[in-house]
Parts: structure tokens; sequence; C-alpha cells
């Protein structure tokens, strides 16, 4: 009986699925649904990202040459001037894609706000590099 019942339903579903998909649409119905543009945040999230970055670096790689010592745990604890260079490299570049991915994913909200985020992680560090290398 279970058999005969499961057949029965099968039969008509296939069946029911071949009849939909023979149904012509007028000519006035659009065949596929056309998908929203994706915003974009244009260029100046991306160069303050990058500027709020660069200047952590620049003010960190003066204070190291000066004579002060990293704090930074990803640098470890006597980074040389390339590792410095080449972790905030990583750290930039990460923060570029992870921007890019909320951008083209249709969050330009997200993508602003991790943009300006990074920037500013990289701008305060700047400065409190300014005002310990300046005393």
């Amino acid at each position: 009986m279970k058999t005969f019942v499961f057949a029965v339903s099968f039969a008509m579903f296939v069946s029911s699925t071949v009849h939909a998909q023979s149904i012509t649409l007028p000519a006035d119905v659009p065949s596929a649904v056309t998908p929203m543009p994706t915003p974009r945040i244009g260029l100046a999230p991306y160069v303050f990202l990058i500027a709020g970055q660069a200047a952590d670096l620049a003010t960190t790689v003066d204070n190291y040459r000066r004579g002060y010592t990293e704090s930074n745990p990803l640098y470890g604890t006597q980074p040389s001037l390339g590792r410095i260079a080449t972790v905030k490299a990583v750290e930039t570049a990460s923060l570029v894609v992870l921007v890019q991915v909320f951008e083209r994913s249709g969050h330009p909200k997200l993508a602003k706000f991790m943009s300006y985020f990074g920037a500013v992680g990289g701008a305060v560090p700047a400065v409190i590099n300014l005002r310990v290398g300046r005393n």
C-alpha cells in the first residue's frame, strides 16, 4: 500500500512539473527579473583607509628609528622594519578586501563603516606615535 501511494504521489508530482514547464508566458511578461544595481561607495573611503594605515606605518617606522620599541603584539618583541611594513601591508590589504566584499555584496553602509573604522584605527595610533616621538 505504501509503495502504491508513493508511486501515485510521484506520478502526480512529475506530471504537474512537466505541465508547469510547458506554460508559455504572454509577450508583455519579462522572462527574467533584472537585479538591482549594486550601490558603490566611491573612492574616498578607500583613500581614507589607506591613508590612515599609512600614517600609522610612517610614524611607527619614524619612532622605531629613534630608538622606541613597538608595543603591537603582532610585530613581536624586536621586529625589523621589513616585518613592520609587511604586517601593516597585509593588515591594510585585508581591510581593503573586506570593504570590497561588503561593497559588492550589497552592503555599502557596512563597507563605508569598515573603511572609516580602519582609517581611524590607523590614524589614532599615528597621533599617539607623534606625541610619543615628540616628547
